[in-house]
């Protein structure tokens, strides 16, 4: 009775999992951030006491609540996919890029002067 609902509970953090990755890699933390908490511990985590424990669901009230949350995560995370704009992040991207590989030649320069 279970199995179904384990299934569709990892399909949904798969999905969440995959546009994750793609906001972490635009540096979009805070809505992930937010997302997590109102998906994992505003709607999972309360809803799966109240079904599994309160109302004696069991193991099926405590996956239906982390289905739930999932869901929510997962939609806004697709929500926040598809608001993006590609090429601002691209740019971001480049610049930090950049910025990066300046500090690393910085970094290599003054180890260069210590050394000599």
């Amino acid at each position: 009775q279970v199995c179904p609902l384990v299934g569709i509970a990892y399909f949904m953090l798969n999905l969440l999992s995959t546009n994750y990755g793609i906001l972490m890699g635009q540096a979009r933390t805070t809505g992930i951030a937010v997302l997590s908490l109102i998906g994992c511990w505003g709607c999972s985590v309360p809803l799966s006491y109240v079904l599994g424990i309160h109302l004696n669901y069991g193991d099926q009230g405590i996956f239906l609540g982390l289905i739930s949350g999932y869901m929510i995560f997962a939609v806004g995370s697709i929500i926040l996919f598809f608001m993006s704009d590609w090429k601002k992040s691209a740019q971001e991207a480049v610049k930090r890029s950049e910025e990066e590989e300046k500090d690393k030649l910085e970094k290599n320069d003054k180890e260069q002067l210590l050394i000599n």
